[in-house]
C-alpha cells in the first residue's frame, strides 16, 4: 500500500521517503543535495512520515494497526 500511496503525497514529501526510508540514503547526504540542514530536513522528513502515515490510516483502516502484516484492503 505505502508505494502505491506515495504518489499522493507532496512530491517533496514523497522523495524523502523515497530516499531515506526506501533507499537507504544518509541525512547528511540528502541535505547536502537540497542545500539545507539536517535538522530542517529532519523536520521535513517528520512531515513526510505523518503525511504518510495519515494517508495509510485513512487508505487502510485498521490494517495500519497492527503494522500492515496481513493487509487486505488491495
Amino acid at each position: 500500500c505505502m508505494n502505491g500511496l506515495l504518489p499522493t503525497l507532496k512530491e517533496s514529501y514523497a522523495e524523502l521517503i523515497r530516499r531515506v526510508d526506501l533507499a537507504g540514503e544518509t541525512l547528511q547526504q540528502v541535505a547536502k543535495d537540497l542545500k539545507v540542514t539536517e535538522n530542517n530536513l529532519g523536520v521535513r522528513l517528520h512531515r513526510a512520515r505523518q503525511a504518510l502515515k495519515t494517508s495509510l490510516e485513512r487508505t487502510c483502516g485498521t490494517c495500519t494497526e497492527h503494522g500492515c502484516l496481513n493487509c487486505t484492503c488491495e
